[in-house]
């Protein structure tokens, strides 16, 4: 009975086998690209020249949109090459941040760098988080709406709190396997 459940095992195994290597011998040199994968990486700074970090990027089906921090600029990339095609200013005194394109109002909602009245690197005094619509039809920025700071504050403590109790449960589970690998060496030694 074990030798003919072993001889199955094999037979499946082989099938199996054969069936990957006549789907791989299918599968074209360069398969769709899955959600998940890197397709290109640029650096946008140096081809800038500036040494600050991105810190916003839209995609319209087209062209890539990039901010760049204590920039008014929002950065056009062709994302077939890299190369930063051209800039604008949406004029947003706050300065532009994270980005999401609006392909129903052909446009850009935009967060900004820092709050209303609180400046750019200051949460303190400011009275909300501006976001702004960027439209491309008419380059017109308005302003939509404010988030208050008071939510912005209870958001940061929730995210906090929740990173914190991420660590420790991974610690927990961490130290055991740490525990086991340093008594499988002593072990070894």
């Amino acid at each position: 009975m074990i030798m003919k459940k072993i001889k199955i095992t094999f037979a499946m195994i082989a099938i199996t086998s054969l069936m990957f290597a006549a789907s791989s011998a299918m599968t074209p040199a360069h398969a769709a690209p899955v959600i998940g994968d890197i397709l290109a990486s640029y650096n946008i700074q140096s081809g800038l020249g500036l040494s600050q970090t991105s810190v916003g990027m839209a995609f319209d089906g087209t062209n890539l949109y990039t901010t760049i921090v204590f920039s008014p600029f929002i950065y056009t990339i062709d994302p077939t090459n890299g190369q930063v095609t051209g800039q604008f200013n949406p004029g947003i005194p706050e300065l532009p941040n994270a980005m999401a394109y609006d392909a129903t109002q052909n446009g850009l909602w935009i967060a900004t760098q820092g709050p209303t009245g609180g400046g750019v690197t200051s949460c303190v005094g400011g009275t909300g988080m501006p976001i702004y619509f960027y439209d491309f039809d008419d380059s017109s920025t308005t302003l939509v709406f404010s988030m208050p700071i008071a939510l912005i504050t209870q958001l940061l403590e929730t995210l906090t709190s929740a990173f914190a109790s991420l660590m420790d449960l991974l610690l927990m589970q961490l130290i055991p396997l740490m525990e086991e690998v340093q008594s499988c060496t002593t072990l070894m030694t």
